[in-house]
């Protein structure tokens, strides 16, 4: 059950850093052209989602951990 669940974490916090990623790169092309061009809404979406799905798997840990006999 734990090596699942760090499975899992990994796979979750690998994506964090691809969003992460994508919205740095959004933002370093912005700062480029001295403008946005979509990039920036499109990694803060990304950066939004990730974060919503790892957040609410801490929450399942947890509530698992606490709940566990």
């Amino acid at each position: 059950k734990r090596a699942e669940e760090r499975k899992q974490e990994s796979l979750l916090a690998l994506e964090m850093n691809m969003a992460n990623a994508k919205l740095s790169y959004a933002v370093a092309m912005a700062v480029k052209r001295g403008k946005p061009n979509g990039e920036v809404e499109e990694g803060i979406a990304a950066y939004e989602a990730a974060r919503k799905k790892y957040l609410q798997f801490l929450d399942n840990i947890a509530f698992n951990h606490l709940t566990e006999k």
